[in-house]
């Protein structure tokens, strides 16, 4: 927002005029940012009384660093404003908010139960008490629970979903509180009844099969399952540079070399929103397998951790403090005990190529504007062509043995992923293959590899919303504040897209075509510090009244008190600033308030 200075004089009824023009905006204004233009709209004012009023919650969260007003607060001195602040926030406003709701990927698998996690938090200085949680499945209630925070507690909630194929909806509910907006929490997932699936391993005629890379990938996704698995296996003498089209994912078990063309492709199907699984064999070449996945890789590999196997000796799983929430059931026995597994021997990291710790926001692709993977130009004229980016470099360990080697790494490439196993595939390095929980673990870890071929459903304020829509559709996006937007059609490759970047409004975005026919379904999320109302504490409101040099008041007539001294209580002719900067100043609750 802007700062709008009005006319000289104005009195109260001018003042009440301006401030009921304010705008709300849907975002928290900054009072740091204010500041510094409200001192130079009264320097270039020539009134004689100057008056600053500040409408604010005093919330916590909003005032990172209180000494940085005191600059700002001299300045006003000097230039003789006299400011008071008009707090709205209290102590005793409860707020408990729905920050989060995922599975951990926009993808799901049709009669495939998965765990959705629902994260919550108690913004306030007592007990939420019980409150009463709803978690609905295109908007029927699928489970009701009974949800208590102490004073600062987050908690995560499981909820389990089965769901049939299409495009569905999750949501979960709590009653209205002081901020409701963050009381609803809305999620879209697509939920596929088939995954294509790609296995690569070395030909090798007369080996053992319990020792073959692929041949327990082979036995295991070809079992029965609620969903379908479309599975090819090839060799690394019949793999072709077009075998990786139309798949979702792709395991390459030991293989150390490719032909360059294939290597291309390879790539460039990550980049497009591939997953690839790699793992080593026991006979593997480092060398040349870090030059043929040189870039692709999530770390380099070494040499072998034991010189020679040895039954007696082996590491364990620790499958804790799982990054990716797909995976958060093998933390515990629920698809039996990930940590039973024995590892006998690994591949170690190159030590330039340890792992980086990663924050990445889970479920979305590191650049957007990756979407669609081709360059391509509105059609119908107007706006940028897309093009595609060079792919990230972080790495992150998912599962890590019990000496703290990485057992499973992930990179992120372009809008794909790349998975590193450091033992085998085959039973020859450990005994995981075996296990009860390597099944629902292999599904798991093809599904979400598989995830990120779509332009995600759920974003956070800013990123970019991409959608496939039908040939010659003329689509319009309905934003959460009830607003119309035309959206241009891209075309690339034969296919048509919308690319819709105005989403700093958080909630429900719906993409309809001419005729308001449903295309799909966005959610942005609502930026957390929004449901922090909890104030500042007795010294901190101290330190904001000594920075500003102004009087905190808790009502109207306190206010109206503190602004009487300038002038005896009588209309002040240069007292135009307390609409002006109310719009731009006009932070937490009372905008939250009015915004909602």
């Amino acid at each position: 927002m802007e700062v709008r200075a009005v006319a000289c004089p104005v009195g109260w009824r001018g003042a009440r005029q301006a401030a009921a023009a304010i705008e709300p905006a849907a975002t928290g204004a900054s009072l740091a940012l204010a500041l510094p233009a409200a001192v130079q709209a009264f320097r270039d004012s020539a009134a004689a009384n100057r008056q600053l009023v500040i409408l604010t919650d005093l919330a916590r969260v909003d005032r990172p660093s209180i000494g940085d007003y005191e600059m700002f607060g001299t300045m006003l001195e000097v230039l003789g404003v006299q400011v008071a602040t008009l707090s709205f926030g209290s102590r005793e406003v409860g707020n408990v908010a729905l920050e989060s709701l995922s599975a951990g990927s926009d993808l799901l698998l049709a009669g495939q139960p998965t765990n959705v996690y629902l994260e919550a938090m108690n913004y306030s200085e007592g007990s939420s008490g019980d409150l009463l949680l709803q978690f609905l499945v295109d908007g029927e209630v699928a489970k009701e629970e009974t949800l208590a925070l102490s004073a600062g507690q987050r908690k995560t909630v499981p909820f389990v979903v089965t769901l049939a194929p299409g495009e569905r909806s999750l949501e979960c509910r709590l009653a209205p509180d002081a901020y409701p907006a963050d009381n609803r929490i809305e999620r879209f997932v697509r939920v596929r009844k088939s995954l294509s699936v790609l296995v690569v391993a070395p030909k090798a005629e007369g080996q053992d099969p319990f020792k073959k890379e692929d041949e327990f990938l082979r036995r295991l996704l070809s079992a029965p399952a609620p969903f379908e698995i479309k599975l090819e296996t090839l060799t690394d003498q019949t793999l072709l540079p077009q075998s990786f089209e139309g798949r979702d994912a792709v395991f390459l078990c030991g293989l150390a070399r490719l032909q360059q063309a294939t290597r291309e492709e390879l790539e460039r199907f990550v980049r497009r929103g591939g997953g690839l699984i790699l793992s080593v064999a026991s006979d593997l070449d480092p060398a040349a397998f870090n030059r043929t996945y040189e870039g692709l890789l999530p770390a380099r590999v070494a040499e072998p951790f034991r010189v020679a196997f040895d039954e007696e000796r082996y590491l364990s799983v620790q499958p804790s403090d799982l990054p990716i929430l797909l995976l958060r059931e093998f933390e515990h026995d629920l698809n039996s005990d990930l940590s039973a597994g024995r590892v006998y021997n690994h591949f170690r990291l190159a030590p330039p190529s340890l792992p980086k710790v990663s924050y990445l926001r889970e479920g979305m692709p590191e650049d957007p504007s990756e979407y669609p993977p081709e360059g391509v130009k509105p059609s119908g004229g107007g706006g940028e062509g897309m093009k595609p980016s060079g792919g990230g470099t972080d790495s992150r360990t998912l599962l890590a043995l019990s000496n703290g080697d990485p057992l499973l790494l992930e990179r992120r490439f372009g809008k794909g992923r790349v998975l590193l196993w450091t033992t085998t595939q085959g039973a020859s390095w450990n005994s995981l293959v075996v296990h009860q929980a390597h099944l629902p673990l292999v599904y798991r870890l093809a599904h979400y590899a598989a995830g990120f071929r779509e332009p995600p459903a759920n974003v956070q304020p800013g990123d970019t919303l991409i959608r496939e829509v039908p040939a010659g559709a003329e689509p319009f996006m309905t934003t959460p504040d009830m607003k119309l937007v035309q959206c241009p059609v891209f075309v690339s490759g034969g296919k048509s897209f919308i690319r819709f970047e105005r989403t700093d409004a958080p909630g429900t975005h719906s993409l309809r075509d001419a005729s308001g026919a449903a295309l799909a379904s966005f959610s942005v999320a609502l930026p957390p510090a929004e449901s922090d109302l909890r104030v500042l504490h007795d010294d901190e409101a101290s330190r904001f009244e000594a920075a500003l040099h102004t009087t905190l008041c808790h009502s109207a007539p306190e206010l109206r008190e503190a602004m009487a001294h300038a002038g005896g209580g009588a209309e002040h002719a240069g007292w135009l600033l307390i609409a002006a900067l109310s719009i731009l100043l006009l932070d937490g609750l009372l905008t939250r308030a009015w915004f909602r």
